[in-house]
């Protein structure tokens, strides 16, 4: 029995500040002028945890289990904040007195948090060390997505069959070392690319307005609108392999093909101003999950052990892969204007052709 924890974290902190003397054109924040002098403070942290425990046993000589459970915690915060002030008297004071400001001064903030949990267990078992089987399964959470969505479950599953184990090759044992063949099928996620607070709906707050005589707030939404929906990006692999071993290991030759099919993609999209969901009159956007891709293909590794000695070992790698990639299938056909188009690649570039 193992049991292994590891702690770490990381901190960060930083202040830039800036002064843009009289007559200066370049580098001024939108809606100042100069003089102006500008300080910036931003702070960092994050920490993870992880353990590991993992009971190893065999029974009869013949089977062997590993057991394995794993937690992982994570979390990330972030606070900024900045303040500016135009119209210095004196570039004396730089950026060192906000106050010398007088005509103009603005202040801003911001924060934000994430987090991340994950369970995961693993079942490993084999006969004789010829039959190999492998089952794992993994929860994973993220403060992220919408709320009754930020958990999904990614299970997987392989077998193996070590060949050149069998009592009917041991008359290969001279020029064949190894031969396994090998199949693995499972599920793996997807949550990355969105913000601490991207399945919520953006807010800004202003100055407030007169309207009829009475002083009313000024609220105007800001991207991205909110997905209650929004969910895990998962991806469905299969991979069949081939391991080859040739001359007592001095030539070894890896054969892998795979199949992954990729549904309910992350996906910023634009929603189209005839939904009356705007930010100042403009398209705003949302995450959602829409589409479907597809990965095939194979790869091929070849290494030799070309020579191996007590001081010196000379080896060689080769490697070939060939890759089809191909959208599937997206919720309402082709996306033009994100040059998105079912049947090709995501990375698809189209043009005018002119006659």
């Amino acid at each position: 029995l193992v049991f292994r924890t590891q702690l770490s974290a990381g901190l960060s902190s930083a202040r830039q500040g800036l002064y843009i003397g009289k007559g200066a054109v370049s580098n001024v924040e939108s809606g100042y002028v100069s003089p102006l002098a500008t300080i910036n403070n931003s702070f960092s942290y994050g920490y993870s945890w992880d353990n590991t425990l993992t009971y190893d046993f065999t029974l009869a000589d013949d089977h062997r289990f590993t057991l394995t459970g794993v937690t992982s915690w994570s979390k990330n915060q972030h606070d900024k904040n900045d303040m500016r002030g135009q119209g210095q008297s004196l570039d004396y004071y730089l950026f060192y007195n906000i106050a010398a400001g007088t005509e103009k001064s603005g202040i801003k903030s911001s924060f934000s948090q994430t987090q991340k949990m994950s369970y995961a267990f693993r079942f490993n078992y084999s006969y004789l060390g010829r039959y190999l089987v492998s089952f794992t399964t993994r929860w994973d959470g993220v403060s992220h997505l919408a709320e009754g969505h930020k958990w999904a479950a990614f299970p997987a599953g392989a077998v193996g069959w070590r060949i050149s184990d069998e009592k009917f090759m041991r008359g290969t044992e001279k020029w064949l070392s190894n031969l396994k063949l090998r199949f693995s099928y499972g599920v793996s996620g997807n949550s990355g690319g969105m913000g601490a607070y991207s399945s919520q709906t953006g807010a800004h707050t202003f100055a407030q307005v007169s309207a009829d005589g009475a002083t009313v707030p000024h609220n105007q939404l800001s991207a991205p609108y909110a997905n209650p929906s929004i969910s895990w990006e998962k991806s469905y692999n299969k991979d069949f392999g081939i391991d080859l071993g040739l001359f007592g290991g001095r030539i070894d030759l890896t054969f892998d093909w795979y199949n992954t099919d990729t549904k309910d993609l992350l996906f910023s999209r634009t929603l189209p101003i005839t939904s009356a969901i705007t930010m100042w009159g403009s398209p705003i956007n949302t995450w959602q999950n829409i589409g479907e891709t597809n990965n095939k293909g194979y790869e091929i590794s070849l290494t030799t052990h070309n020579i191996k000695r007590k001081d010196f070992n000379w080896t060689t790698t080769f490697t070939f892969t060939h890759n089809e990639e191909k959208i599937v299938k997206l919720p309402d056909g082709d996306l033009v204007a994100k040059n998105l188009f079912e049947g090709y690649p995501v990375k698809t570039f189209r043009n005018f052709k002119y006659a």
